[in-house]
């Protein structure tokens, strides 16, 4: 099975972001908490096998602490961008 998405930016951030959140949540929680059914989802994810929904980056960057600051600041500007395009 090939990952063709395995090089990109997005497959390192997301493996950086699980790791280093290891010692607090689990994979599953936080595929839990980004609104996927299936845990095996964010192995797909890091691993580059699938892109990631452009529906779930909003709870997935939550969930991971992508921008790794306060959970509401990154609301707000979730809330802002997404006013741009609606």
């Amino acid at each position: 099975m090939t990952n063709p998405y395995a090089n990109t930016a997005t497959a390192r951030l997301i493996a950086d972001r699980i790791r280093d959140l290891s010692h607090r949540k689990t994979q599953a929680e936080i595929a839990s908490e980004a609104g996927f059914g299936n845990a095996n989802m964010m192995t797909f994810l890091k691993n580059g096998r699938n892109k990631v929904p452009l529906d779930r980056v909003p709870s997935l960057a939550i969930s991971a602490c992508v921008l790794r600051c306060d959970r509401s600041r990154i609301r707000s500007e979730i809330n802002r961008a997404v006013a741009v395009f609606a």
